[in-house]
């Protein structure tokens, strides 16, 4: 098992960087052991709220190292192996959680300090007509409020687990927000979306007008939305004293949507650098091709170049055996052999700057 070494500032500059949660993640000791050797070591933490005024983008300053310390400088932290990583289990990360004693982990009897959500939901449930739900005597928040879906005797329940619940993401660095019709738990940069709802029965009825309607159970669940969905919901332990293993739950499942979003950025980051490593090819292997269809033009021009000067001079020689090398008969040799100095790739005479050969005039 590696194992890092730090001295006390090191220390107090990681503790500062990032969460004890986090950092207990990647090494073998709990963020509750991870804060006993910082207070041992005289060395200050971040209060509460402090991550989420963080990623709000919040200026935050750090509390300044205490001089002048008599005792171990220094603290040999063991990184966990892959196996220990899958070890940390939904019932270590619960007893963890149940054992801080920072968490606010007990639902109270009565709704006091209400979050402004639950405020907001509140007020939204209670205005709704429980005659115009989908389900007999049960009312349901409107968009843009808490996903909370229950009969009317049970909104102060539900209310009191919700803010509980949001007091207790808080406490552990985590946030809560009302996005649209979702409500979405982060941990980190991982969204979850999570509600609160009433367990329903079905009931035939077989009279004249045979139909199925959905009663309310008063067991109440919360859930984690998605295309695989985990809920906890009352049994032998009441909801309320399950709110640290719902916790533990949106934990253990936002440090797997961190490994798949990962995972999956770094396929796309190898196959960018895949499609930019083919695309350079593909241009180089076009440059190669254009560059020797260049090539070989030149060569052509160069031998059709040859090929109509020795027809010029075939001309000249022809004219003046005869006695027919007449003025006309010069100005256009003249103009022909600029021409083919135009043509030839080789040549930088005169000729060269003349482009709209088909426009001239010369003779």
């Amino acid at each position: 098992m590696e194992e890092i070494t730090y001295t006390r500032k090191e220390l107090y500059e990681l503790v500062w960087s990032e969460s004890l949660l986090s950092i207990s993640k990647r090494y073998n000791i709990s963020d509750v052991g991870l804060r006993k050797i910082c207070i041992k070591m005289n060395i200050p933490l971040p209060g509460q709220g402090h991550w989420q005024k963080v990623r709000s983008g919040r200026r935050i300053y750090a509390k300044k190292l205490p001089e002048n310390f008599i005792g171990e400088d220094h603290i040999t932290l063991k990184l966990r192996t892959e196996d220990e990583e899958q070890g940390l289990t939904l019932h270590a990360l619960e007893k963890e959680i149940k054992n801080d004693p920072r968490l606010p982990i007990k639902v109270p009897g009565r709704l006091t300090f209400s979050e402004r959500y639950i405020v907001e939901a509140k007020k939204n449930l209670e205005s709704k007509n429980v005659y115009y739900s989908r389900y007999n005597g049960v009312v349901e928040t409107s968009y843009g409020y808490l996903n909370i879906r229950v009969s009317k005797k049970n909104i102060p329940r539900a209310l009191r687990i919700m803010n509980a619940l949001i007091k207790l993401l808080r406490a552990r660095g985590h946030e809560l927000k009302v996005e649209g019709e979702y409500t979405c738990v982060y941990i980190g940069e991982e969204k979850i979306k999570v509600s609160l709802k009433e367990k329903f029965r079905k009931v035939k009825h077989e009279d004249r007008y045979s139909y199925t309607s959905y009663e309310p159970t008063g067991i109440l669940a919360l859930r984690i939305e998605g295309i695989w969905q985990k809920e906890l919901k009352d049994g032998k332990e009441t909801l309320e004293d399950k709110l640290p293993r719902f916790l533990a739950k949106l934990e253990l499942e936002g440090a797997k949507l961190k490994k798949d979003r990962l995972y999956y950025e770094e396929q796309r980051r190898k196959r960018k650098a895949q499609e930019k490593l083919e695309e350079e090819r593909r241009q180089q292997i076009e440059e190669e091709i254009a560059a020797f269809k260049d090539l070989y033009g030149q060569a052509q021009r160069l031998e059709k170049a040859r090929f109509m000067r020795n027809y010029i001079n075939a001309v000249e020689k022809d004219a003046k055996h005869k006695g027919k090398l007449s003025d006309e008969k010069k100005s256009w040799i003249t103009w022909a052999r600029k021409r083919v100095d135009w043509y030839d790739p080789l040549c930088e005479g005169e000729g060269r700057g003349l482009v709209d050969i088909g426009k001239s005039k010369e003779y």
